[in-house]
């Protein structure tokens, strides 16, 4: 009984085995090339417009790769004509695919000051595999615990605390 149940279990595992074969080389190509290619869309399924990189950002990227958690992908930059609800000179827009609308007629020095801001802000939105709450789920739990205000409080100090643990480390070098 056991040589047929062990004869059943080799013989389904190889089945199970050629059948994932049957995809070749090329054709797992095309079909990862057809997934890039394909529209990336929000929550609610609106097509996301392809952001062209900004010069700025792409000068600090260095800086801003060693802020950021997510090594694979930087918050995108869109400078825009709006009013911005801080003294930064930025809006960030939150989540994992954040981005940072600057507004426009900056000065560079200044453009890049709020880029670096909103790249700390953004960071903070980053999902951390240690974390038992994400940091929307702790903004939430804030708010109705305590005030509106003390949830703008810690939304406000995260980049401070993550620019100034930053550039207080060795792995600043100095910058």
């Amino acid at each position: 009984m056991r040589l047929f149940h062990a004869t059943t279990l080799t013989l389904a595992l190889a089945a199970g085995a050629l059948s994932a074969c049957g995809e070749s080389r090329q054709e797992k190509l095309e079909r990862e090339l057809a997934y890039e290619k394909a529209a990336r869309k929000d929550d609610k399924g609106n097509p996301i417009p392809d952001i062209p990189p900004d010069e700025t950002r792409e000068a600090l990227r260095p800086l801003l790769l060693a802020i950021f958690s997510n090594q694979n992908r930087l918050p995108d930059v869109i400078s825009d004509d709006v009013d911005m609800p801080n003294a930064q000179g930025y809006q960030l827009s939150t989540g994992a695919l954040a981005a940072i609308t600057v507004k426009k007629g900056l000065s560079p020095k200044e453009k890049a000051r709020a880029i670096i801001h909103g790249t700390a802000a953004a960071d903070a939105w980053v999902p951390r595999k240690n974390a038992r709450k994400g940091y929307g789920e702790q903004l939430e739990k804030l708010k109705y615990s305590f005030k509106e205000e003390t949830k703008d409080r810690v939304f406000a100090a995260y980049p401070e605390l993550k620019l100034m643990a930053f550039f207080g480390s060795p792995e600043s070098g100095g910058r």
